[in-house]
């Protein structure tokens, strides 16, 4: 894709490329924007102020030795925590890993003064499968938001008013 847009430029056109040199690669073949920029041909400029996290957040610290190479120290996950990012094992096996995040979401998260509804992200590696964005949110759904019952009196209204339209 790189190459036919490349290819589709006018000979006199500006292309500006915005992204995270530090991103993940992508799932699929090549790797443009880093290889782009380890090559030292072209300009590039790099923005070094974090704005998602405060700056003496342990997340930027993670993140920081993870793009170095060093394996980030976390603290564990406690009822008392010290740090704005901690870590937890999941268990051993997918199903448990997706109880403990409930368990957190339920206990933890409330007694630390947090919301579950407006306060926590959960990040998952993939969409398909038990600890992918689809069963994710459909988890986190019914725990955090399950549907309200409906009134019988509202179901029965609503089958009244299908049977009068149809």
């Amino acid at each position: 894709m790189a190459y036919a847009l490349l290819k589709a430029l006018p000979a006199k056109a500006q292309l500006l490329l915005v992204g995270d040199a530090d991103q993940l690669p992508s799932v699929g073949p090549g790797n443009v924007l880093k290889d782009l920029i380890d090559c030292h041909c072209l300009p590039v400029v790099r923005l070094s102020q974090v704005f998602r996290q405060a700056a003496t957040s342990a997340i930027v610290g993670a993140a920081h030795q993870i793009n170095q190479g060093h394996y980030p120290v976390l603290e564990a996950v406690s009822p008392q925590p010290r740090s704005d990012c901690l870590w937890h094992s999941g268990g051993d096996s997918p199903e448990e890993g997706i109880q403990l995040i409930c368990q957190l979401i339920q206990t933890l998260v409330p007694s630390l003064g947090f919301n579950p509804m407006t306060d926590v992200q959960v990040l998952a590696p993939m969409t398909k499968g038990v600890v992918g964005t689809r069963n994710f949110n459909r988890v986190l759904q019914q725990l955090i938001n399950p549907p309200a019952p409906i009134n019988r009196k509202l179901r029965w209204a609503a089958r009244c008013l299908r049977l009068a339209i149809a």
